[in-house]
Protein backbone atom coordinates (compact mmCIF):
# COMPACT_ATOMS: atom_id res chain seq x y z
CA UNK A 1 0.00 0.00 0.00
CA UNK A 2 0.95 3.61 -0.42
CA UNK A 3 -0.32 6.26 1.98
CA UNK A 4 -0.70 9.42 -0.10
CA UNK A 5 -0.87 12.32 2.30
CA UNK A 6 -1.15 16.07 2.24
CA UNK A 7 -1.05 18.29 5.29
CA UNK A 8 -2.12 21.89 5.56
CA UNK A 9 -0.41 23.67 8.42
CA UNK A 10 -0.07 27.05 10.10
CA UNK A 11 3.56 27.31 8.95
CA UNK A 12 6.66 25.33 8.06
CA UNK A 13 8.10 24.43 11.49
CA UNK A 14 6.80 21.06 12.75
CA UNK A 15 7.69 21.95 16.34
CA UNK A 16 6.12 25.43 16.47
CA UNK A 17 3.35 25.16 13.87
CA UNK A 18 0.20 23.06 13.76
CA UNK A 19 -1.45 20.69 11.34
CA UNK A 20 -4.90 22.09 10.58
CA UNK A 21 -5.97 19.67 7.85
CA UNK A 22 -4.99 16.19 6.72
CA UNK A 23 -6.05 14.43 3.57
CA UNK A 24 -4.97 10.86 2.98
CA UNK A 25 -5.68 8.28 0.32
CA UNK A 26 -4.54 4.68 0.57
CA UNK A 27 -3.75 3.09 -2.78
CA UNK A 28 -2.43 -0.20 -4.00
CA UNK A 29 1.25 -0.25 -4.95
CA UNK A 30 0.72 -1.32 -8.54
CA UNK A 31 0.47 0.26 -12.02
CA UNK A 32 -3.05 1.52 -11.41
CA UNK A 33 -2.41 3.00 -7.96
CA UNK A 34 -5.99 1.94 -7.23
CA UNK A 35 -7.70 3.94 -4.52
CA UNK A 36 -8.64 1.84 -1.49
CA UNK A 37 -9.85 4.43 1.01
CA UNK A 38 -9.80 8.12 1.98
CA UNK A 39 -9.34 9.94 5.26
CA UNK A 40 -9.95 13.64 5.86
CA UNK A 41 -9.95 15.69 9.02
CA UNK A 42 -9.73 19.36 9.98
CA UNK A 43 -8.05 20.31 13.25
CA UNK A 44 -8.12 23.25 15.60
CA UNK A 45 -4.99 25.45 15.45
CA UNK A 46 -3.08 25.81 18.70
CA UNK A 47 -0.84 28.56 17.38
CA UNK A 48 -1.80 32.14 18.19
CA UNK A 49 -2.99 33.98 15.10
CA UNK A 50 -0.29 36.64 15.53
CA UNK A 51 2.40 33.93 15.11
CA UNK A 52 1.07 32.61 11.79
CA UNK A 53 2.97 33.63 8.68
CA UNK A 54 0.82 36.26 6.90
CA UNK A 55 1.10 34.46 3.53
CA UNK A 56 -0.08 31.18 5.08
CA UNK A 57 -2.91 32.96 6.90
CA UNK A 58 -4.01 34.67 3.68
CA UNK A 59 -3.89 31.39 1.72
CA UNK A 60 -5.98 29.50 4.29
CA UNK A 61 -8.42 32.39 4.67
CA UNK A 62 -8.91 32.55 0.90
CA UNK A 63 -9.55 28.80 0.55
CA UNK A 64 -11.86 28.70 3.61
CA UNK A 65 -9.69 26.38 5.69
CA UNK A 66 -8.86 28.89 8.43
CA UNK A 67 -12.51 29.45 9.36
CA UNK A 68 -13.22 25.71 9.25
CA UNK A 69 -10.22 24.98 11.48
CA UNK A 70 -11.40 27.46 14.11
CA UNK A 71 -14.63 25.44 14.37
CA UNK A 72 -12.83 22.08 14.69
CA UNK A 73 -13.16 20.05 17.89
CA UNK A 74 -9.68 18.54 18.25
CA UNK A 75 -6.02 19.41 17.81
CA UNK A 76 -4.04 17.19 15.43
CA UNK A 77 -1.92 15.71 18.20
CA UNK A 78 -4.82 14.96 20.56
CA UNK A 79 -5.09 11.31 21.57
CA UNK A 80 -8.49 11.07 19.86
CA UNK A 81 -7.08 12.48 16.60
CA UNK A 82 -4.24 9.95 16.62
CA UNK A 83 -6.70 7.13 17.37
CA UNK A 84 -8.90 8.19 14.42
CA UNK A 85 -5.99 7.91 11.98
CA UNK A 86 -4.75 4.60 13.42
CA UNK A 87 -8.30 3.19 13.39
CA UNK A 88 -8.70 4.19 9.74
CA UNK A 89 -5.40 2.49 8.87
CA UNK A 90 -6.42 -0.62 10.82
CA UNK A 91 -9.88 -0.81 9.18
CA UNK A 92 -8.17 -0.70 5.79
CA UNK A 93 -5.66 -3.42 6.73
CA UNK A 94 -2.70 -1.06 6.36
CA UNK A 95 -1.43 -2.26 9.73
CA UNK A 96 -1.11 -5.78 8.30
CA UNK A 97 2.07 -4.66 6.51
CA UNK A 98 5.46 -4.10 8.11
CA UNK A 99 5.79 -0.77 6.32
CA UNK A 100 3.60 1.52 4.22
CA UNK A 101 4.98 3.65 1.40
CA UNK A 102 4.58 7.41 1.83
CA UNK A 103 3.32 9.26 -1.23
CA UNK A 104 2.57 12.84 -2.18
CA UNK A 105 4.41 15.98 -3.22
CA UNK A 106 7.17 17.27 -0.98
CA UNK A 107 6.33 14.60 1.58
CA UNK A 108 9.95 13.78 2.42
CA UNK A 109 10.98 17.30 3.36
CA UNK A 110 7.70 18.68 4.73
CA UNK A 111 4.83 16.36 5.63
CA UNK A 112 7.03 13.59 7.11
CA UNK A 113 8.43 15.99 9.74
CA UNK A 114 4.94 17.04 10.86
CA UNK A 115 3.82 13.39 10.94
CA UNK A 116 6.82 12.48 13.11
CA UNK A 117 6.02 15.33 15.49
CA UNK A 118 2.23 14.90 15.80
CA UNK A 119 1.68 11.21 14.97
CA UNK A 120 4.80 9.15 15.85
CA UNK A 121 2.81 5.90 15.64
CA UNK A 122 1.98 6.68 12.01
CA UNK A 123 5.57 7.74 11.29
CA UNK A 124 6.84 4.33 12.50
CA UNK A 125 4.73 2.61 9.82
CA UNK A 126 6.21 4.56 6.91
CA UNK A 127 9.03 3.45 4.65
CA UNK A 128 12.20 5.55 4.74
CA UNK A 129 11.73 6.36 1.03
CA UNK A 130 8.83 8.27 -0.48
CA UNK A 131 6.87 8.28 -3.71
CA UNK A 132 7.41 12.00 -4.21
CA UNK A 133 5.68 13.26 -7.34
CA UNK A 134 7.10 16.72 -6.69
CA UNK A 135 10.61 15.42 -7.33
CA UNK A 136 9.44 13.59 -10.45
CA UNK A 137 7.62 16.71 -11.66
CA UNK A 138 10.77 18.83 -11.35
CA UNK A 139 12.90 16.20 -13.13
CA UNK A 140 10.30 15.94 -15.91
CA UNK A 141 10.38 19.71 -16.42
CA UNK A 142 14.14 19.55 -16.90
CA UNK A 143 13.53 16.93 -19.60
CA UNK A 144 10.80 19.04 -21.22
CA UNK A 145 7.92 16.85 -20.05
CA UNK A 146 4.93 17.35 -17.77
CA UNK A 147 2.42 15.03 -16.15
CA UNK A 148 -1.09 15.18 -14.73
CA UNK A 149 -2.77 18.54 -14.47
CA UNK A 150 0.43 20.40 -15.38
CA UNK A 151 0.37 18.71 -18.79
CA UNK A 152 -3.10 20.13 -19.44
CA UNK A 153 -2.59 23.59 -17.91
CA UNK A 154 1.11 24.49 -18.09
CA UNK A 155 2.49 27.41 -16.06
CA UNK A 156 -0.39 27.34 -13.58
CA UNK A 157 -0.61 26.09 -10.02
CA UNK A 158 -3.75 23.96 -9.97
CA UNK A 159 -3.54 23.36 -6.21
CA UNK A 160 -6.02 25.09 -3.95
CA UNK A 161 -4.08 24.02 -0.83
CA UNK A 162 -6.88 21.86 0.49
CA UNK A 163 -5.63 18.44 1.51
CA UNK A 164 -7.86 16.00 -0.39
CA UNK A 165 -7.95 18.13 -3.55
CA UNK A 166 -4.16 18.33 -3.60
CA UNK A 167 -3.77 14.58 -3.02
CA UNK A 168 -6.09 13.87 -5.95
CA UNK A 169 -3.86 16.07 -8.16
CA UNK A 170 -0.71 14.30 -6.93
CA UNK A 171 -2.25 10.92 -7.68
CA UNK A 172 -3.24 12.09 -11.16
CA UNK A 173 0.38 13.08 -11.76
CA UNK A 174 1.67 9.77 -10.42
CA UNK A 175 -0.72 7.71 -12.54
CA UNK A 176 0.15 9.74 -15.63
CA UNK A 177 3.87 9.27 -14.92
CA UNK A 178 3.49 5.49 -14.42
CA UNK A 179 1.49 5.24 -17.66
CA UNK A 180 4.11 7.23 -19.57
CA UNK A 181 6.91 5.05 -18.20
CA UNK A 182 4.98 1.92 -19.25
CA UNK A 183 4.59 3.38 -22.77
CA UNK A 184 8.33 4.12 -22.93
CA UNK A 185 9.12 0.59 -21.77
CA UNK A 186 6.81 -0.94 -24.41
CA UNK A 187 8.48 1.18 -27.09
CA UNK A 188 11.96 0.25 -25.87
CA UNK A 189 11.06 -3.45 -25.72
CA UNK A 190 9.80 -3.27 -29.33
CA UNK A 191 7.51 -5.80 -31.01
CA UNK A 192 7.77 -9.40 -29.93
Amino acid sequence: MILWIDLETTGTDPVKDDIIEVGAILTSEDKELSELSRFHQIYKPGVEMARIDPAVFQMHTKNGLWQESLSAHHYADDTESIEQIMDWLARNRALDFDFIGLGGSGVSHFDRFFIEQAWPAVAKLLTFYAFDVGAVRRLARIGGMSFGTAAHAPNTDPKNHRAIDDIVLHLEEARDFVSTMADIKRTADGPR
